[in-house]
């Protein structure tokens, strides 16, 4: 089974926090994000990003890849952490 069938994805709608930061509401209304449960279950947000005017495909693939990458990067270090207690 591909790791990413274990990736949820998020939407977020972030007007209110774009809109406390100077930009226009118009500017980003929802990002994109990934998350997934490590082995002490608890939840990784792996990658976070807006497709607006891109490629739905392309870009998803991209966050799809990256959020593996992560997240085995993840489990290597949670892996080394437990080799040197």
């Amino acid at each position: 089974m591909p790791k990413s069938m274990n990736i949820e994805r998020l939407s977020i709608d972030i007007r209110g926090c774009m809109a406390r930061h100077g930009a226009p509401s118009s500017y980003v209304r929802f990002s994109n994000a990934t998350c997934r449960s490590d082995p002490r279950r608890e939840a990784i947000l792996l990658t976070s990003g807006n497709k607006g005017g891109r490629n739905e495909r392309r870009f998803y693939k991209r966050l799809i890849t990256t959020a593996d990458r992560r997240f085995d990067e993840h489990l290597a270090a949670l892996k080394g952490a437990a080799v040197k207690r």
